[in-house]
């Protein structure tokens, strides 16, 4: 944040108030309610999260401006924050993964069975729900695929953990 305060104040000093302000308003003209006669002191605050890219809030003489400081943050700065979207998009996709695999009663109930009992067997859990074994194993392999069930094999029976 400190090196976007100091890429915008190179930029005021080189390009000036008016063409800095119309850059944080990408493009957009200033507007006319603009509160430039009254200002005594204008403070500019970086945020990753503003929304829009700049917010002004002006109250007795001082201007403060709230601005989104991925534009002066610089390519290191950039490539993290990318990175970082990157992986919460794909932390999102995994939770969402897992509501699904939550979402059906049969596998809450498998899940309920197994947290009863460590070591059933597929063929007992099948029984108890009086479902095949086949419909088992589809329900647990989402369940395993999501990382809710781990499965053990022991002398070709399963077990599951």
């Amino acid at each position: 944040m400190e090196k976007s305060n100091k890429n915008l104040n190179k930029d005021l000093l080189s390009n000036g108030f008016d063409k800095v302000i119309s850059k944080l308003l990408t493009g957009y003209e200033i507007p006319e309610q603009f509160p430039f006669k009254q200002t005594k002191s204008i403070r500019f605050y970086p945020s990753i999260y503003v929304s829009p890219k700049f917010i002004v809030i002006w109250e007795l003489g001082e201007l403060n401006i709230v601005y989104d400081a991925y534009r002066y943050s610089g390519e290191e700065f950039q490539n993290s924050y990318n990175e970082q979207k990157i992986e919460e998009a794909k932390s999102l996709e995994k939770l969402s993964d897992i509501g699904k695999s939550l979402s059906e009663l049969v596998r809450l109930k498998i899940l309920s069975l197994i947290s009863n009992n460590s070591k059933i067997k597929s063929q007992e859990i099948a029984n108890e729900l009086n479902i095949a074994t086949a419909t088992v194993s589809r329900h647990l392999s989402l369940l395993k695929q999501n990382n809710l069930v781990l499965e053990k094999r022991k002398m070709d029976l399963i077990f599951i953990l």
